[in-house]
């Protein structure tokens, strides 16, 4: 007999892509703006979840940018590798790292 299910699905940490990582961690944890305490390094006004780039499962690939240039990328399939940053937090994060 089919039982319907409650609660969340439960997360398998497989490859996703891009894109499905960050829908993953909005659907896990909402919104980055809601995330309690603000941006993790200036405590500002988060707006982003940011990859920490400290997954174990890390992968890498392209995207296509809104201006239309490809984009190395790096993403994690799990939401808790993301941390809430503010869009000049997050920018410096990505920069400032030397395989970035």
């Amino acid at each position: 007999m089919y039982r319907k299910r409650t609660g969340p699905r439960p997360l398998t940490l497989e490859p996703v892509s891009y894109k499905q990582s960050h829908l993953r961690v909005a659907q896990r944890r909402g919104r980055a703006a809601d995330a309690v305490g603000g941006c993790i390094d200036c405590g500002g006004n988060a707006s982003q979840w940011a990859y920490n780039h400290a997954s174990e499962r890390e992968q890498s690939g392209w995207t296509v940018g809104k201006n239309e240039h490809l984009y190395k990328v790096t993403w994690s399939p799990d939401p808790d590798d993301y941390d809430p940053r503010c869009v000049p937090c997050h920018k410096a994060f990505d920069l400032g790292r030397s395989d970035a």
